[in-house]
């Protein structure tokens, strides 16, 4: 299942990437969120287990929309010589969440159940798609005063 979602990663990573360079990186991120979001609420919800390889198709779409973005976007906010530093913060914190968010997740599932865990993701992907929209409409706004 990871191979499916994997695959689909590596080949739409590119067009994705000069996608966020025409559109912008934070619609691209908005939209991968979402995405992994509605992924996450239905896998909540099926029961059929040949159900799940799309699912898992549809959030490797979300997931190289998000990626795509993320590289460009912490070298696009960093201060002048400092895009190696930006870069290396932001490889950190996906480390981070790459280690800390299994057992996190774990935990919820293990209490609550799985679709309970598999929710409390969708949960986060929205909470992520609403921080880049709230950073989408500041930049506007403040670049509407200028």
């Amino acid at each position: 299942m990871m191979s499916v979602q994997l695959v689909g990663v590596i080949f739409l990573k590119p067009f994705f990437g000069r996608a966020g360079d025409k559109v912008g990186r934070l619609p691209m991120m908005i939209t991968g969120f979402s995405v992994c979001a509605v992924s996450f609420f239905i896998l909540a919800a099926i029961k059929s287990p040949y159900a799940i390889a799309p699912l898992f198709v549809v959030y490797g779409l979300g997931f190289a929309l998000v990626t795509a973005s993320t590289d460009a976007l912490a070298a696009d906010v960093a201060k002048a010589g400092a895009i190696g530093a930006a870069i290396g913060v932001l490889g950190t914190l996906m480390d981070v969440g790459q280690t800390l968010g299994p057992p996190a997740i774990g935990e919820i599932s293990d209490r609550l159940g799985y679709s309970a865990g598999i929710l409390a993701l969708g949960g986060l992907m929205l909470l992520a798609a609403a921080a880049c929209a709230a950073w989408l409409v500041h930049n506007k706004a403040a670049a509407a005063k200028k």
